[in-house]
């Protein structure tokens, strides 16, 4: 049976005309959530899948979106298949092996509706859905307390209305460069993490095939946020984290700063997390194709002054936090195996 079917593939719009500043509905990209909506493109059930830009991983959604046009979205035939399992089963397709162009690599319509599959009867399709989805249900809880948490360190710096620039802190800056290293690593861009602490995949790297971009060293109690404007990609890096230490290199579009006396890691991730930085990150970008932050530029962040007394309390009272993002980071990736172990298992 082929993928058209069983679905429609649909472009997404433009939302210049729907954009609001917050609602229930989300604006979705290739990379994730970009904005919010005034009025719903579709309202049911639907598997988003990239057109350019992030076109490996399909998305599952099940409340009204509105999708821009670098994402597909689709109008699913139920009586066939339950979406959720058609998610499932496009997770395990190496979808980059269909792409057309070489300058701006994307999917076609044409070459989706191509694709093959065997559907079981709806009611094996549903014991699927409902194995792997207990694992995905798990994944979210976690990643619901993760979202709290950072909620309690934003809401926690209210409370210091001076302001000051960062560099009152003389924050640590990691320099770019890596040690030699045997056999492999794991090389983590800024495309394979999403919000905070979620990191999906990334790439085997050796020494001698590493991609220029992959010559950051992730080091303990340091934190590390994407450099491109408009992005909310973070990751803290605690003594908790040696499987970040020993075993991946980061991309260079993360800016890492290490902990200080100065600027303790409770302290330092509640800044780095906190949508005040968001702001004050995109303010100061550069570059006009792929505006940006960068080290010197990074100085002018205007963020809340604590005082060396304040800092000390601070660090008592929501230190515990920041070592709880790590755990709940490394419970997700256990819980993620054991999803990939159960896709390849099925499908």
């Amino acid at each position: 049976m082929k993928l058209k079917e069983i679905l429609e593939i649909c472009y997404g719009k433009d939302q210049k005309n729907v954009e609001v500043d917050s609602s229930e509905i989300p604006i979705l990209g290739s990379g994730g959530i970009i904005g919010y909506s005034s009025k719903y493109l579709y309202d049911k059930e639907s598997v988003l899948i990239g057109r350019v830009g992030t076109i490996a991983t399909p998305f599952y959604i099940n409340k009204p979106f509105w999708t821009v046009n670098t994402l597909f979205y689709t109008k699913i035939d139920v009586t066939k298949v339950i979406p959720r399992y058609l998610y499932y089963w496009l997770l395990t397709k190496n979808l980059n092996v269909h792409r057309e162009g070489s300058a701006v690599p994307r999917l076609t319509r044409k070459n989706l509706n191509e694709l093959e599959l065997v559907l079981p009867p709806i009611n094996t399709q549903q014991h699927i859905v409902n194995t792997i989805g207990s694992v995905d249900d798990l994944i979210e809880n976690y990643q619901g307390r993760i979202k709290i948490i950072c909620k309690i360190l934003s809401a926690s710096l209210k409370q210091f209305r001076e302001k000051t620039f960062i560099k009152y802190y003389d924050p640590q800056i990691i320099k770019s460069g890596i040690d030699k290293f045997d056999n492999t690593k794991i090389y983590i861009d800024t495309s394979k993490v999403d919000g905070i602490n979620t990191i999906s995949g990334g790439d085997l790297i050796t020494y001698e095939n590493k991609p220029s971009r992959a010559n950051m060293k992730p080091i303990k109690n340091s934190v590390w946020f994407a450099k491109m404007k408009d992005s909310s990609k973070k990751i803290i890096v605690t003594s908790y984290d040696l499987d970040l230490v020993k075993n991946t290199i980061f991309s260079t579009g993360f800016l890492g700063i290490s902990e200080s006396t100065k600027l303790p890691i409770s302290l330092l991730s509640a800044i780095i997390i906190s949508d005040d930085f968001n702001t004050q990150r995109d303010l100061n970008s550069v570059g006009t194709t792929m505006a940006g932050i960068n080290n010197e530029t990074f100085l002018k962040i205007l963020v809340p002054k604590l005082y060396e007394n304040q800092i000390e309390e601070y660090d008592k009272k929501y230190k515990s936090f920041i070592y709880e993002l790590s755990l709940l980071r490394q419970k997700i990736n256990k819980l993620k195996q054991i999803k990939q172990q159960l896709l390849n298992k099925y499908f």
